[in-house]
């Protein structure tokens, strides 16, 4: 939740997710203008993807406007694997679960890159990693 309370405020927020398996996840991304809150801005934007054709994928963004100068956005892209991008990946030698790993690696990138400690970047590589492992038998 973003909770605009004083004038010319800015607040930006970036999900981003993979779903595998029978996963189901909901968002409740809230922008909060208070009154007094004039010329705020407030962005919200999500990126799913999904890996398996159960998993659900529920967005319910909520924008609050107790003032009326200001500015107030949200966005969201759910899709599949681009299986022109997964074929272009395993005509250069990638096994399908290569590809898939870079692409779900390319996913979560904008949002690993912000990690300042390169040790914490690499263990949440690894995490997803294995998560992934875990539920090969999930992907479409």
């Amino acid at each position: 939740m973003a909770e605009h309370r004083g004038e010319d405020t800015l607040s930006e927020m970036h999900t981003a997710g993979v779903l595998a398996g029978d996963s189901t996840k909901l968002l409740r991304g809230t922008i909060d203008f208070q009154r007094g809150a004039v010329h705020a801005v407030g962005h919200e934007s999500e990126t799913v993807l999904l890996l398996s054709k159960t998993a659900r994928n529920k967005t319910a963004p909520l924008i609050l406007c107790g003032e009326e100068q200001v500015e107030g956005q949200h966005a969201a892209t759910i899709g599949r694997l681009n299986q022109k991008q997964m074929y272009y990946l395993c005509s250069r030698g990638l096994s399908p679960a290569a590809a898939r790993r870079l692409m779900v690696e390319a996913q979560f990138a904008p949002a690993v890159d912000k990690i300042p400690q390169e040790e914490l970047q690499k263990e949440v590589l690894e995490l997803v990693a294995r998560r992934l492992d875990e539920n090969e038998e999930s992907f479409e």
